[in-house]
């Protein structure tokens, strides 16, 4: 399929297995380490071949598909350097996707090449989908707190009690996900 994938496009309401591959040759060995970046999952899991060998399952990462893939965990992978040759080369992604209305389930662009610059943009999405989703909850629990103090210091207005129980409900929905994210509950 093409990249970005989205299964509820192409298959809608589909859900099960399915996989990407993406080929490409190699005049020679790079001296570099390489490697590839997935900003997304979009699927409950993925299995990681490089040449028919498998590297590593999203299972095994500290990377989990969450129910707001714009915000998730990056993947960022090493491909063993004895797994490549010259000529030409395949990354295979097998994974499992349930249907479920918030995820785009299918594969999300690939970033693949030389390890460094792979990285660099790797770093910049935990940024964004590992460290601000945190803060973001924070700042909810936080602003949830002082509004429901203040509330009760003025009980008469009800706009300050629903904005401060919109926010905690949004950090407890938000720490539920993260705690949840860890456990194999498939979505289906």
């Amino acid at each position: 399929g093409r990249l970005p994938g989205e299964w509820r496009r192409s298959r809608p309401g589909g859900s099960g297995e399915g996989g990407y591959r993406i080929d490409f040759d190699l005049a020679r060995v790079p001296a570099d380490a390489q490697a590839f970046e997935i900003p997304h999952l979009r699927s409950e899991w993925i299995d990681y071949y490089l040449n028919r060998t498998q590297i590593g399952r999203s299972r095994d990462l500290i990377s989990s598909p969450g129910l707001f893939g714009a915000l998730d965990t990056p993947t960022f992978m090493l491909l063993p350097r004895y797994l490549l040759h010259d000529g030409h080369n395949a990354l295979y992604f097998h994974m499992h996707a349930g249907a479920h209305p918030f995820n785009m389930d299918g594969l999300s662009r690939v970033t693949f090449g030389d390890a460094r610059p792979v990285r660099k943009a790797a770093i910049g999405r935990w940024e964004l989908g590992f460290y601000a989703v945190r803060a973001f909850l924070a700042m909810a629990l936080g602003a949830g707190l002082i509004t429901l103090f203040v509330w009760f210091a003025r009980r008469t207005d009800r706009v300050m009690f629903w904005f401060s129980v919109a926010c905690l409900t949004w950090a407890a929905s938000g720490a539920l996900s993260i705690a949840l994210r860890w456990t194999r509950t498939p979505l289906t």
